[in-house]
């Protein structure tokens, strides 16, 4: 009966052919050419002084408000989707700007190439404040000679094996009064943080160029053999593309269907603002309004919740994809009830990761990032060729940096990393093994994105966790295992540390933008520039109210005094992969080889790989009926009126994405005026 249902009322693999054929955009999205943005003349100037200075400017604005949201007024959770609203709002701001000074001086502030470039800027910069980095590294940097006990037994356990320059120093109370507040008259002892400021920016920076120099190899092979869809470029590059009628707003903003979906949203969002003061009665939907349904006892719930971020995204992404996505997600809930019943603790975590149910879907995960080297690895094996000057036919001229650049930026850049993890007390081969655990997740994370629009995404693992378990506590002295809950800082994947923003740039870059070279420069610039601001204006925040102990931030409060009981555990206790370990990420590898088999041997087959590889995500489960309602409209669109349709209904969903993000702008100066340290959380997971 249900496979009657999608067949007959939707018919999935039509539907399926169909949306590939469009690869679910306006156009198609690897047809993005400077002619595409402008109606004539020369090509436009990218790299200028002022699209730099605003796209700094807003960098820095972007991570004080991120900074100021989380901690301080408690609003809106602003850093944790990869295309966040703190990156689209400034856009935003900056495109209306632009429109305005056309239309009163016939004057244009930033042509859309520079308008594009602003964007990026933005985007990078979002990477680093907040629990994208920023709170992680903060807190762990300051906690150890503060937090320190008796009880927790950090002092007798690690405290020899601690770096004292990865650490902030609690002289004279500094990390103390972090926490707790400055007392009057005392000036900020910035001093405490600046020898691990200097030295943990260097690894972040290194890191960065790491990834960003893998997306520009892997740029070709995901754009243009691939294929991939990048549902998230697709939305600034509509919002900057001139008009074909002169107009001064692009077509897709002067379409009716944007104004409908502008004008449904912002009604909701500004009906709920008014009912912060008790006036009106909210109208639940949305991020704070949330339905659990439980199939039966013991199962997981089905969160019953819309995400208008997920939800706007979501419409560009291709049918199949949407379709696993949530399909995935629902049979793992019905695994987790069924092997409940027979008693199995699916609570309990195992190599890092937060499930025995999760272990198959990271097993599905990490061979699905794999197989994509395999899938590669002829491009891969030009690129060196190219790197070395034998292959004279490869064109890397398009590229934000050539091949051999490329090539070098990722050896001295993974060399720089293993000699600091090796120097903060790490092992040479754990480090490895680390650096190559992290770099997979961050790069599953960005091709997953790429290829889904899922913009909310993380993992059930985070990479540090993963690799003690891989090698087992009991084979690594103190020293590595304290340099490995260091690495608390960087070993999440939410946010890739600038990765997934990179592949953005990237493939925009190779067919909008020109001066390619210095456009890898002014993202580097911007990311230094976010570090600073960000880390600056969250240790200044510290500092200048009751302290980071009163944020109430789980980074703040508990994680951060986790991290670092966690080296007390894995010294103690020895922690290492077993049978039933093995046996779930095995099982979980051996079912996306069928995936991909399956979808490679038939044409139309409905289910993505990459729905499996996700399925056990935190993130994913709270997108799932976002990305359901997304799947169940697109489909109805393509049976209706097939891609005509479906091409018509795109402004309504860029207009959902538009007001959302003005929404939360307004909600969060509300919040700041009348309900200070008392916000409400209509932007999070």
């Amino acid at each position: 009966m249900f496979r009657r249902f999608f067949t007959t009322q939707f018919d999935i693999s039509t539907i399926v052919k169909q949306s590939r054929e469009v690869s679910g955009s306006v156009v198609d999205p690897n047809q993005f050419t400077q002619e595409s943005l402008q109606r004539s003349g020369p090509p436009l100037r990218v790299v200028t002084l002022r699209a730099v200075s605003i796209g700094l400017s807003l960098s820095i604005l972007s991570c004080i408000w991120i900074s100021y949201s989380s901690y301080i007024v408690k609003s809106a959770s602003l850093p944790v989707a990869h295309f966040p609203v703190a990156a689209l709002l400034p856009f935003i701001v900056v495109l209306t700007a632009t429109w305005l000074i056309k239309y009163l001086s016939h004057k244009t502030l930033l042509n859309p190439a520079e308008l594009l470039l602003v964007f990026f800027m933005v985007l990078t910069g979002s990477a680093i404040p907040g629990w994208a980095f920023t709170t992680y590294w903060v807190a762990l940097v300051g906690t150890p000679l503060y937090f320190a006990t008796p009880q927790n037994r950090w002092e007798a356990v690690f405290f020899d094996y601690l770096p004292d320059w990865l650490v902030a120093s609690n002289q004279g109370g500094s990390m103390q009064w972090f926490f707790e507040g400055l007392p009057p008259g005392f000036l900020i002892p910035w001093s405490a943080w600046l020898p691990p400021f200097v030295w943990w920016s260097s690894f972040f920076l290194a890191l960065f160029v790491v990834g960003a120099c893998l997306m520009i190899i892997l740029r070709k092979q995901w754009v243009e053999y691939e294929k991939l869809t990048f549902p998230l470029a697709q939305v600034p590059v509509l919002l900057t593309r001139e008009s074909e009628t002169g107009d001064i707003l692009p077509d897709v903003v002067r379409n009716k269907m944007f104004l409908a979906g502008f004008s449904l949203v912002m009604f909701i969002l500004l009906w709920n603002a008014l009912s912060y003061f008790g006036w009106l009665s909210p109208i639940q939907i949305g991020q704070p309004y949330s339905t659990p349904v439980t199939i039966a006892k013991g199962f997981p719930p089905i969160h019953i919740r819309l995400n208008w971020l997920v939800f706007g995204f979501a419409y560009f992404a291709n049918v199949d994809v949407l379709f696993s996505i949530w399909i995935f997600r629902i049979i793992s809930i019905l695994q987790e009830g069924t092997l409940a019943q027979f008693g199995y603790n699916l609570s309990a975590p195992i190599a890092g990761i937060s499930s025995i149910t999760a272990a198959q879907h990271i097993g599905g995960f990490f061979f699905f990032v794999l197989w994509g080297f395999w899938m590669a690895r002829r491009h891969l094996y030009a690129v060196v060729k190219k790197a070395f000057g034998s292959r004279k036919d490869i064109d890397d001229s398009q590229e934000l940096l050539s091949y051999r650049i490329a090539l070098i930026g990722i050896l001295v850049g993974s060399f720089y990393i293993i000699c600091w993890l090796y120097k903060a007390g790490m092992s040479v081969w754990v480090a490895i093994l680390l650096l190559t655990c992290v770099l997979l997740l961050y790069l599953g994370i960005t091709r997953i994105v790429a290829e889904t629009g899922v913009v909310l995404l993380d993992m059930p693992l985070n990479a540090h966790d993963f690799t003690v378990s891989i090698v087992g506590s009991s084979n690594m002295d103190p020293a590595t295992l304290t340099a490995m809950g260091m690495a608390n800082a960087f070993a999440r994947n939410w946010r890739t540390l600038g990765m997934n923003a990179m592949a953005h740039v990237a493939k925009v870059g190779e067919e909008i933008l020109g001066e390619k070279r210095k456009i890898f420069a002014v993202v580097i610039l911007s990311l230094s520039v976010s570090i600073i601001a960000s880390v600056g204006s969250t240790i200044y925040m510290g500092y200048s109210t009751t302290g980071a102990g009163n944020f109430g931030d789980w980074g703040f409060n508990a994680g951060n005094r986790l991290f670092y009981d966690n080296i007390v555990k894995w010294i103690s206790t020895p922690t290492e992969l077993g049978l039933i370990d093995l046996g779930f990420l095995g099982f979980g590898a051996f079912i996306m080889w069928g995936l991909i088999q399956l979808r490679y041997q038939f044409v139309g087959w409905p289910l993505h790989p990459v729905g499996f590889a996700i399925a056990s995500a935190y993130a994913t489960d709270m997108a799932m009926f976002s990305v359901f309602m997304a799947w169940f409209i697109k489909s109805i669109m393509f049976r209706i009126g097939g891609v005509s349709l479906y091409k018509k209904t795109q402004p309504f969903f860029i207009g959902i994405l538009f007001a959302f993000s003005i929404g939360v702008g307004i909600s969060f100066l509300i919040d700041v005026i009348w309900f200070p340290r008392q916000g409400h959380l209509i932007d999070s997971w």
